[in-house]
């Protein structure tokens, strides 16, 4: 998977730390990668870690109801990247790596600042733990405000002004 070794990293390094969190794994993983979720979840009583397979868009958006944070730790140069774009409309916000898109797509956003250099797990972790140490209103208040400046960003008036601009039409 595209950084999955560094969420783990980054998984063992929060247990070790203490910090509580928990975690919602979407898709499919092999046997080993399970094993591996499942050893984590056993050395570390602080952290609590569901592995729910794939899932339907319709029960995607309802897991970010409940997610402070989307973990996208990609170490792959990815040009749109869309689960991005689409936790920080539903205000979720992205720890992500810099990778692709990802830096454009953050820009001016307060999620601007939670990004990480592919492959670099203190920097994720660093990150992780800033999130998990904010209040429901500070996440609340840090969702809308993502919410509001993609919106923004990929307005239609935005886009068209910016391919008439890039085209010069």
């Amino acid at each position: 998977m595209k950084g999955f070794h560094i969420l783990l990293g980054a998984i063992r390094e929060l247990g070790k730390s203490g910090a509580k969190a928990g975690f919602i794994l979407t898709s499919s993983y092999d046997r080993e990668s399970l094993k591996l979720l499942r050893g984590l979840r056993d050395k570390y009583p602080n952290l609590e870690i569901d592995v729910v397979g794939k899932v339907r868009y319709s029960e995607l958006l309802n897991l970010h109801k409940e997610a402070w944070a989307l973990v996208f730790p990609s170490i792959l140069e990815e040009p749109l990247p869309y689960s991005v774009v689409g936790a920080m409309l539903m205000g979720t916000t992205p720890i992500a790596s810099k990778v692709g898109g990802v830096p454009e797509i953050t820009e001016g956003s307060p999620a601007e600042e939670l990004l990480f250099a592919p492959n670099y797990l203190e920097e994720l972790v660093k990150n992780m733990v800033i999130v998990t140490s904010m209040s429901p209103e500070q996440l609340v208040k840090l969702g809308f405000s993502l919410r509001n400046s993609t919106l923004k960003r990929f307005s239609n008036d935005i886009t068209s002004k910016e391919l008439i601009r890039i085209f010069g039409m």
